[in-house]
This record gives C-alpha cells, sequence and structure tokens, in this order.
C-alpha cells in the first residue's frame, strides 16, 4: 500500500516522459477538463496552467496511432501556455517539448470523426474496364455511356495485342432493341453489324450484316423469333442473303 501511495504521489509530483524519467521542467499541471460527451472543438483557445514554462514551449497532440500533430501556441507566460486546439479527433495526449525533452502533460478529448452515413467502395458507375490476358495475347478495353435513367446505353470495346487496336465493338441499346458494330482496324474497309430488336421486351428478330465500304461484299442473316403462350423460345426463322458485285 505504501509503494501504492509512493508512485501516485510521484505521478503527481512529475509529469511523463518519453524516456530516462527526466523530470518534467513544468509543475503544477492544470489541464481544463474535457469528455466523450463535452469534448474540445477544433479551433478554440485552450489553456493549460502550471509554473515552468518558457518561451520556447511547443504543444503537440498524439492520438492513438502515435501520431503528433503540432498546436499553434498563441500565447505563453512562465505560468501558463494558451494554444489553438487543432483539427483532431478522439482522446488525444497533451504533449510538451521544451528544453530539448519531450514531457506528456495530461490527455484531452475531442469529437470523434462522424461515420460517413453513405460509405461508398466502389463508383456508381462503372467508366471503364479491361481484361487482360495472362501473356498480352488479347486485350479488351471498354467505356461505359450511361442515360438519363443511370442505364447503360452504350459500350465501346476495343480489341487490342501488345496495346494495338485490332477493332473496335460498339454496343448501343435503343427503345427499340441492341445493335453491335464491329470495325476492323487491319481491314478497315470491313465493318459487321449486328442488331437484336426488342418488341415486348422480349428480342422479336436478328439481323447480321458483313460488309465493305466498296459493297463488293455483303452477307446478311435475318433471323425472326416467336414465343409460346409461357414465353419460351418456340421457333426461329433464320433467311441468309449473300450478294457480291459479281454474282
Amino acid at each position: 500500500m505504501k509503494k501504492f501511495l509512493f508512485f501516485m504521489l510521484a505521478a503527481a509530483l512529475f509529469c511523463g516522459c518519453d524516456k530516462d524519467d527526466v523530470p518534467c521542467p513544468v509543475t503544477g499541471i492544470s489541464i481544463p477538463a474535457s469528455s466523450a460527451e463535452n469534448p474540445v472543438q477544433p479551433g478554440t483557445s485552450v489553456t493549460i496552467r502550471g509554473a515552468g514554462f518558457t518561451e520556447d514551449s511547443e504543444i503537440w497532440l498524439r492520438g492513438m496511432a502515435r501520431t503528433d500533430t503540432q498546436a499553434t501556441v498563441s500565447n505563453v507566460t512562465a505560468t501558463a501556455i494558451t494554444f489553438i486546439a487543432p483539427a483532431v479527433s478522439g482522446e488525444q495526449a497533451v504533449i510538451l517539448k521544451q528544453d530539448g525533452g519531450t514531457y506528456e502533460l495530461g490527455r484531452l478529448f475531442f469529437a470523434e470523426e462522424p461515420e460517413p452515413e453513405d460509405l461508398e467502395l466502389l463508383p456508381k458507375k462503372v467508366a471503364r474496364t479491361r481484361t487482360t490476358y495472362y501473356d498480352k495475347s488479347m486485350i479488351y478495353e471498354t467505356t461505359y455511356q450511361y442515360g438519363a435513367d443511370g442505364n447503360v446505353i452504350g459500350m465501346l470495346e476495343n480489341e487490342m495485342q501488345d496495346e494495338t487496336v485490332y477493332g473496335t465493338n460498339d454496343y448501343r441499346s435503343t427503345a427499340d432493341g441492341i445493335s453491335m458494330t464491329w470495325k476492323s482496324d487491319v481491314d478497315p474497309d470491313y465493318t459487321d453489324i449486328r442488331t437484336y430488336r426488342i418488341t415486348d421486351e422480349r428480342v422479336s428478330s436478328y439481323t447480321q450484316t458483313y460488309k465493305d465500304a466498296a459493297k463488293e461484299y455483303r452477307s446478311e442473316t435475318i433471323a425472326d423469333v416467336s414465343y409460346d403462350t409461357k414465353g419460351y423460345v418456340n421457333e426461329i426463322v433464320f433467311v441468309e442473303k449473300y450478294t457480291n458485285a459479281e454474282s
């Protein structure tokens, strides 16, 4: 019991220090009361009283993560030091740096940082995706466009190899259907267009057209889709047409 009282008395006479148990040069420390319910507000003036402050005295605040933040000292006398509370949060150790030493004077409580109401780990809309094969034999990079209702209305997909663009897929969505246009960078005259027409939220027909810019080659496949009373596909009728300049 006597040893316990001795240590309590020593704690009252000396403030903490970082090393060598060097006595704090300031005695009679008095720090304003604060708590989680009555925290210190950043930007307010805080005055610590005691005997032994100097013009070179510095006040730092140390959080639980051992991160030190220096406070701006607005006034200092031999018996008191006043500083502006910095923008910190939670429980903070009040650190005095003076005469080459570092000493803990006590604790102040600041308001905890509020939890964000709507934490967003990912963006609401994906702007771009990139798929790369392990050997870069093929790379697909897709950018997305959104309509006023937030739904995807267009996707532009570049097909690359070793960072060289070989062709582009352009997907478009409208009220009538979905279309895809393939354009080759290797053969710029070649175009592949595929269109899905939608009726009553179902694909009613499909058209695929291959053609070149000179219209020397053209192949077109048309498919009409019908459904049964349960909504399942009942029949698909394909009609393929092929034309060129010589035939």
